[in-house]
Order: C-alpha cells, then structure tokens, then sequence
C-alpha cells in the first residue's frame, strides 16, 4: 500500500503481461483489495485477490516469483 504510483511506474516492464496477486493477512483484511484497485487505477487488468493470506498461499505451495 506504501509503494507509489512512480514506484510502481518504474517496475512497468517486469509487471506487464503478469498476472498480479494481491493479498493481505487472511480473512478480515482489506488492504489487499485496496491495492488492487490502485493497480486497476493504474492501467493493469490481470489482477487476482487472494483473500486468503499470505500464509494460506504458502500452504497449498502456490507458486512465487521474485
């Protein structure tokens, strides 16, 4: 949620063509939706929310990209 719009400008070229997840600490947290939108608002469509947590995704070995 920190990150800026020039922040998030300058990752363009790795972020295009990705589907972007979005997720937040489990059931009751709303950040993660927050985050989709701002990402929405910025011109991205292939956004997921996980609603979930982060700890869930790890669970089921979801995969991860760095």
């Amino acid at each position: 949620m920190d990150t800026t719009p020039e922040q998030i400008k300058n990752l363009e070229n790795i972020l295009k063509d990705k589907i972007l997840v979005t997720y937040c600490n489990g059931i009751g947290c709303y950040l993660s939706d927050k985050v989709a939108y701002k990402l929405f608002d910025m011109g991205y469509r292939n956004i997921v929310i996980f609603f979930s947590g982060w700890n869930k995704w790890n669970e089921h070995n979801l995969p991860i990209e760095k």
